[in-house]
């Protein structure tokens, strides 16, 4: 990258030697420009010694940008005799007319226009803006820094600017989410190459306070599909519009309510969405109940809980299907009474149907035999089985009596809680006495 020198300035000159013999010598270095010695240093150097020497070096006076060549020349002195090494070293710099003061026409500033200072409210946005004039018969890179430690320009890193030609950047900032004073913050405006200096230009003192601003914003909750069976899995798209100048961390709650109005399946995160800003993800569900019941049948409704208040997003036709089936077979489902407790013990046995590896999970539900309610449910220990391998689970505590029993087998789709397998057995009222 070429080197550009103000005409006439004074500048340093570094040179590093090296003695890369076994003795002490003295060394003479003449600094050679334009066919002249300008300069002379010497200076003695210890066997296998590495030095730094320098001088101060003026540049000529020019009208025109002029390319400068240096030449340094090594002698190796002893006495009264010299050892000419030859040219050791040859460099170039550019040397010109370079404009004073506020050479690169710079501005730097936050929004619609500069201020000495600003004040801005914890968690808003605001716009960055950077003006920057290359006035030079030259391309030059730039890079633009601030004193505050904020990063807000790496992703530019160091940009081109032809010669006499402006580029403007911008960059919004989100100012820290936590009460707290940044000011004063400067960003200054640096050139990469050597030797073009020019004025810092201040974008003025940032000061931020803690936010009076409430949350507000809009959600949306669209499904992908406008039908979906029985315990069938359920995807939809949920958009959140922040429509403040904060950002914000909004908590979602959607569900899905079948035809009789009864709660089917829902889930409940979070959002975080920039300022004036919207945000979409898509969700699955299974369109099951967590008791692993099939809803009614017909239009279920969409729904939100969001910033305290419960929209409706609309329906979709739930249609009759039956059971996706699972890679398992319930060989045997025991219930034996241990007196040192005084409970009974379940015991499931599975049979896994596949040469692979398969993880299920096993509930026993207790109705009422006479009005049907749900009054318990059991969940065994996880199934990890191997393939096409066997495995029995036994859970304890629950109490004697006469109930209507239901095993349910459940596999789920990989790396998710989606049902792709369900198998319902109905074993009919056991009466479980006390002995």
């Amino acid at each position: 990258m070429a080197v550009y020198f103000d005409s006439g300035t004074t500048h340093r000159m570094n040179l590093q030697v090296h003695n890369p013999t076994a003795y002490t010598w003295t060394y003479r270095l003449d600094i050679i420009s334009g066919g002249a010695v300008i300069d002379s240093i010497t200076s003695t150097l210890d066997a296998d010694v590495t030095k730094l020497l320098g001088t101060n070096i003026k540049m000529p006076e020019v009208t025109a940008p002029t390319e400068v060549t240096f030449k340094v020349h090594a002698y190796e002195v002893s006495g009264s005799k010299e050892y000419d090494l030859g040219i050791v070293a040859t460099g170039s710099v550019w040397v010109m007319n370079i404009p004073s003061g506020d050479a690169y026409n710079a501005e730097a500033y936050f929004d619609s226009g500069p201020q000495a200072s600003y004040q801005f409210e914890a968690g808003t946005i605001h716009k960055v803006t950077v003006k920057f004039t290359n006035p030079y018969d030259k391309t030059h890179e730039f890079y633009i820094a601030d004193d505050a430690g904020l990063n807000v320009f790496n992703a530019w890193g160091f940009f081109t600017v032809g010669a006499g030609q402006t580029v403007v950047k911008e960059v919004d900032l989100i100012m820290s989410t936590t009460p707290q004073v940044l000011g004063p913050v400067t960003f200054s405006i640096h050139c990469t190459t050597s030797g073009l200096t020019g004025t810092d230009v201040p974008a003025g003192s940032v000061e931020i306070i803690e936010s009076t601003e409430e949350q507000a914003g809009t959600i949306e909750m669209i499904p992908v599909q406008t039908a979906v069976g029985q315990g069938r899995p359920f995807e939809f798209d949920i958009k959140v519009t922040n429509t403040t100048n904060r950002a914000w961390t909004y908590r979602i709650n959607p569900s899905v309510y079948d035809s009789a109005g009864k709660y089917i399946t829902g889930l409940v995160t979070s959002m975080g969405v920039a300022p004036m800003s919207s945000k979409t993800e898509r969700f699955t569900v299974s369109l099951i109940t967590n008791v692993y019941e099939y809803p009614a049948t017909g239009a279920a409704a969409l729904k939100t809980n969001f910033m305290g208040a419960v929209q409706s997003h609309g329906t979709i036709n739930i249609t009759a299907a039956n059971e996706p089936g699972v890679t398992a077979t319930l060989k045997s489902t025991t219930f034996t009474y241990d007196p040192s407790w005084g409970y009974y013990v379940v015991r499931a046995e599975l049979k896994n149907t596949v040469a692979t590896e398969q993880y299920y999970d096993v509930y026993v539900l207790f109705y009422d035999p006479n009005d049907g309610s749900l009054l318990e449910v059991l969940q065994l220990p996880g199934y990890t089985i191997p393939g096409n391998g066997t495995q029995a689970q036994e859970w304890t505590q629950y109490l004697s009596g006469s109930y209507r029993v239901k095993v349910k087998v459940v596999h789920y789709a990989p790396d998710s809680w989606i049902v792709d397998g369900l198998k319902t057995t109905d074993l009919g009222v056991k009466n479980l006495p006390q002995t």
